[in-house]
């Protein structure tokens, strides 16, 4: 396997997060003690060459489902990457509408597993997870921040995810729905609130 596509899972578990660096990428390599298919050790210059090498804009024509490789500079002017989805393609979070429910219904993802974000005017404000296998997924969670009984949000997240009800933009991260998904989902969570910082989490 090559390391663009070890770097590609590594995201995908939540190992790596987006953006990442160059940097990002080489302590992720020594952490994780990765190394090429035959046992060696990557060379930091080949690290360092293999994402602007892999970073093009044209279409892939094998695999349309791939996400690939896109990069920025940073407001420290130092180059970021991130995995794109082409036009089509189903992304990683999907957008359920108001958590009121008046423009979705929550009852579809029952089933379901795995991290969701509440936007306030287009900032994310709010990230938790739903793990619960047998007792609803997402609806059972999200419905608790608008059940009239306020046992469930007795924290002063839940209690302002109550009050801005009618504004929050709720997006959802599925996961696969088994036990083993659960430690992914709480590492995942604790990653991305790092990264996002989002004002109700603090």
């Amino acid at each position: 396997m090559s390391l663009i596509e070890k770097i590609r899972k590594a995201v995908e578990k939540c190992h790596l997060m987006e953006p990442f660096t160059t940097q990002d990428v080489k302590c992720w390599v020594k952490k994780h003690c990765i190394v090429k298919d035959d046992g060696e050790e990557y060379a930091d210059a080949s690290i360092s060459a293999i994402l602007p090498n892999s970073d093009v804009e044209n279409e892939p024509t094998a695999n349309r489902n791939i996400r690939v490789l896109s990069s920025r500079l940073n407001s420290n002017g130092i180059k970021e990457y991130w995995f794109r989805a082409w036009e089509g393609q189903k992304m990683n979070w999907i957008e359920l509408g108001l958590l009121n429910e008046s423009s979705t219904d929550f009852s579809k993802y029952r089933g379901d597993i795995g991290l969701y974000r509440a936007r306030l005017n287009d900032e994310i404000v709010y990230l938790g997870k739903a793990t619960e296998l047998n007792n609803g997924g997402f609806r059972k969670r999200l419905r608790d921040y608008t059940r009239k009984s306020p046992s469930a949000r007795s924290y002063t997240a839940g209690q302002l995810m109550y009050c801005h009800r009618n504004d929050l933009k709720i997006e959802i991260r599925i996961f696969e729905r088994s036990l083993e998904s659960i430690p992914k989902i709480e590492v995942c969570e604790k990653k991305l609130i790092k990264q996002y910082e989002p004002e109700w989490n603090k």
